[in-house]
């Protein structure tokens, strides 16, 4: 009997295998990118001449607002395909950093893909998508999808991911956050996708703790890629 025909989650998710190391190099060049925007303005000093004295009350101004330094305004002139909704910095459990792309950006057209390839379906309705690179557990790189779905067919956290070997899943109620032992159900990519009541959706088992388990999806070098979330 011959061997049988992959699930079309992994012919569809495999196909950006070929493309991890670049998307991680595009990470890159996006981060700096975004970094660049936020710090450019603050750059750039202007000493202006000493006002003049003058009888009259000097008209107050106002205080700028805080910021988040990991938020980041888009410019006007930002390039579509690569525009940032936020970033991350680099750190020992990040080590690439990570980025919030904005609805129509490369890397949410890559992440939504990677969903409709997974469940078979079409137009799911994601309120944000986060991308990160790096070390997996089993050794070598992949590419990293975590993406908030708010769909009547579909309303979960979802982390998809890409490297060498079967492509791999984990998925979470809405209601949790970050990255937590008990919240999230893994899924090896090794078998035919099917429903996993009571979690939405279809997906290619078998079940493991990608959290605590003896082999956890994401290393600890990426793990803290989904602090905030």
């Amino acid at each position: 009997m011959g061997s049988p025909a992959e699930p079309a989650y992994l012919q569809g998710v495999q196909r950006h295998h070929a493309t991890v190391r670049a998307s991680i190099f595009a990470l890159a060049i996006a981060l700096s990118a975004v970094v660049a925007a936020g710090c450019g303005s603050s750059s750039k000093s202007t000493t202006s001449p000493p006002a003049t004295p003058t009888a009259s009350s000097p008209t107050p101004t106002a205080s700028p607002s805080p910021t988040n330094s990991a938020s980041v305004t888009p410019s006007a002139t930002e390039n579509p395909a690569t525009r940032a909704l936020a970033s991350g910095r680099k750190s020992a459990t990040c080590v690439n950093g990570w980025i919030q792309p904005a609805p129509g950006a490369d890397f949410f057209k890559q992440a939504t893909r990677a969903l409709e390839q997974s469940q078979g379906a079409a137009g799911y309705v994601v309120k944000a998508v986060r991308y990160f690179a790096g070390p997996l557990t089993g050794g070598g790189i992949g590419a990293v999808y975590y993406l908030d779905v708010a769909d009547p067919r579909l309303s979960a956290r979802v982390v998809l991911v890409s490297g060498a070997g079967p492509s791999q899943a984990a998925v979470a109620k809405s209601a949790t956050t970050g990255w937590k032992q008990g919240d999230w159900t893994g899924f090896a990519g090794s078998q035919p996708a099917a429903a996993h009541p009571p979690l939405p959706g279809k997906w290619a088992g078998p079940e493991f703790d990608p959290v605590g388990g003896a082999t956890p999806l994401l290393s600890s070098g990426v793990a803290g890629c989904l602090a905030g979330t």
